[in-house]
């Protein structure tokens, strides 16, 4: 069978002239031109009825290759008309069957009697006569079709081409079809407008339109290409989008999928008792069970960190965080290493530590296109689950947007802190959501898990410790005699100086650093292939403090007291950040607090290790951190020495 669809190219011989199809107009008629230029606007419906009728051919060399249309064999079939139409038409077809036409040429007194007989099998007390009979015939016979014997629909129509209609079709043009979306009454008053104008010089008045009228005949525009001029096509793709396909996942750790948001709840601080603001969370979900992997939960905007972070939970069995919060009670199996990874096209995502994280553990990556979220189907619907079903139910929440919001006041009915944010989320996953029917899966996530992990191996890193490592950013330096140089920090160990004496002098090497501390590095060492774990040779500053502080105190201390600022000039700039710090976490603007709050790294890791940064920053350096200044010289050491001559520069 050949088949056909209407699109631009298409084109439909009648008789000597050629119709070929040009574009779909907005008032969803075709314009076709034929082959001596002549424009042709037509609806669908009197398409299909001249082909039916056989008037227009097909032409089949038009029609090319289909393999991403939608296909249409017929119209429409009978089913499609209304209960009355589908009970004339068989009333009709039945008689035409009883009379056979095709075998029975016309003869009134034959037909008159096969009518009558069929009259009384079926019990009609008003058959048709032997005329409406042989009409009907006439409309069946060309196609051999049922639809043919619809009845026609009553009632006046408007016109093909009526001057009001012109004048409409010319207003939208000016005023509706565009960016700023003007109202339809403005259409109506343009149109009315018109109108009156034209009669005002014109012998031949034209009727006034109704209000009505107008709104009818915008009705009638093709809606998707009305959004498309007033919406643009972004919007009007995601509108109109159709979901005719979806993923199918067979095997847990199949597809992971990540995604961020920021969470719609403020999130208070206990400590200095005010709102911090909204935190992002970045959460990774197994398609074929709809389990939750793992999450991160941070002040900061999305970041290779808090990706990496996000995927290294998710691979990780969950002990931890049941051991942290005894007041979970269910189980939470998820883990293991994934096929692969769907993701969005954030610079994020895009970044080189990501994407070398992946790469090391066999991670596949799927960058999803922008602005496209049904790709991402099943975290998107899982962003909203969480919440309805728990965030939008705390304290402090902002809802989804401020109509929904009202006049609820968030920020002052703020009470949940991170804490409690993380630990009421770890419940929520694992003591509803994980047991909760799911309607797509017909059962719930933690079965369908234990269901597909029987007959699924489990792949888990040999070394969990080299996650951490792995999760780290990337860089690389140059090994000098006194360390390596990494944001204004030396480090060195004997490890690394005997790297440096196999490798030769100054050799380069790869390393990875951390974003929540300074303590140390990950030297990667070639010939021995593995990690050298390199500390800071100043441990006083380096320990407990985390990558951002010491970038700001770095440049402070840059700004403060030049390049070559002293260790001692460096702590100093230490306490002057850290008084800036506190001050903006107590400060009165949520967003001074928030910054404040992502410079501590104030995280959901933090919270794993029960750790308050938020109360760190705030109390004042100890004073065994701090470096002691050097004694005074005794009396004569700290003369000026005298001017001496160059040995040898006598005489000259």
């Amino acid at each position: 069978m050949i088949r056909y669809t209407y699109k631009r190219g298409l084109v439909f011989i009648q008789g000597q002239t050629r119709w070929q199809l040009e574009r779909l107009l907005v008032t969803n008629k075709y314009q076709l031109i034929s082959g001596e230029g002549e424009h042709l606007e037509i609806t669908r419906s009197e398409i299909d009825s001249k082909w039916l009728a056989g008037e227009w051919v097909i032409d089949e060399a038009s029609i090319g290759s289909l393999s991403k249309a939608t296909y249409m064999v017929a119209p429409r079939d009978l089913s499609t008309f209304t209960d009355y139409e589908q009970r004339t038409a068989r009333y009709r077809y039945g008689y035409l069957k009883a009379v056979d036409p095709s075998v029975n040429r016309f003869n009134r007194e034959r037909w008159g009697s096969l009518i009558s007989e069929h009259a009384e099998k079926t019990v009609d007390k008003r058959p048709p006569c032997v005329a409406s009979v042989q009409n009907w015939w006439r409309q069946y016979r060309n196609t051999k079709s049922i639809n043919a014997l619809i009845p026609k629909r009553k009632g006046r129509r408007r016109p093909i081409e009526c001057p009001r209609h012109s004048i409409f079709l010319e207003v939208i043009e000016e005023v509706y079809l565009n960016k700023q979306r003007l109202p339809a009454q403005l259409v109506f008053e343009r149109v009315d407008h018109r109108i009156r104008n034209v009669n005002d010089g014109s012998p031949e008045k034209i009727k006034p339109v109704s209000r009505s009228t107008v709104y009818e005949w915008l009705k009638e525009l093709n809606q998707q290409m009305v959004d498309v001029e007033r919406l643009g096509a972004k919007q009007a793709g995601l509108k109109y989008r159709a979901a005719l396909f979806h993923v199918k996942t067979k095997e847990v750790n199949e597809r992971w999928e990540i995604d961020h948001t920021p969470l719609d709840l403020h999130v208070f601080d206990s400590v200095t008792n005010l709102v911090l603001g909204r935190a992002w969370i970045t959460l990774v979900i197994d398609c074929a069970t709809r389990m939750i992997m793992g999450f991160y939960i941070s002040f900061g905007a999305p970041s290779a960190h808090s990706v990496n972070q996000a995927i290294r939970c998710a691979i990780l069995p969950k002990n931890q965080w049941l051991e942290r919060f005894k007041q979970v009670t269910g189980n939470w199996p998820a883990q293991g290493l994934p096929t692969l990874v769907a993701v969005d096209n954030g610079m994020d995502l895009h970044a080189a530590s990501v994407e070398a994280f992946c790469e090391d553990t066999g991670i596949e990556t799927l960058f999803c296109p922008a602005g496209g979220p049904e790709f991402k189907a099943v975290i998107e619907r899982f962003m909203r689950t969480s919440g309805q079903g728990l965030i939008h139910r705390l304290p402090g929440t902002t809802f989804s947007n401020p109509r929904e919001r009202g006049d609820y006041p968030s920020e002052l009915e703020s009470c949940i802190t991170l804490t409690d944010l993380t630990q009421l989320l770890v419940k929520w996953i694992v003591d509803v959501y994980h047991i909760k029917h799911h309607r797509t899966l017909k059962n719930s996530p933690i079965r369908e898990w234990a269901k597909l992990a029987e007959r699924a191996i489990i792949e888990m890193p040999a070394y969990p410790e080299s996650l951490a490592i792995l999760a780290a950013q990337k860089a690389e330096r140059t090994v000098f005699h006194y360390g390596i140089e990494l944001e204004g920090l030396f480090y060195h160990s004997p490890e690394l100086n005997a790297l440096r004496e196999k490798l030769g002098k100054n050799p380069k090497v790869q390393l990875k650093f951390d974003e929540d501390q300074i303590a140390y590095v990950h030297v990667f060492d070639e010939q021995a292939a593995c990690y050298l774990k390199v500390p800071a040779k100043d441990q006083e500053y380096a320990v407990g403090r985390n990558r951002p502080m010491h970038r700001l105190i770095r440049e402070y201390a840059r700004k403060t007291f030049g390049e070559n600022h002293s260790i001692r000039e460096l702590y100093e700039a230490e306490e002057a950040i850290r008084e800036m710090v506190a001050n903006s976490i107590v400060s009165k603007k949520t967003a001074h607090r928030k910054k404040a709050a992502r410079t501590v790294m104030h995280d959901s890791e933090a919270v794993l290790r029960k750790e308050n940064p938020i109360d760190d920053a705030l109390n004042p350096v100890p004073e065994e951190r701090r470096t002691p200044l050097p004694d005074p010289l005794p009396d004569g050491l700290d003369d000026d020495l005298p001017d001496l001559d160059v040995f040898g520069t006598e005489g000259k």
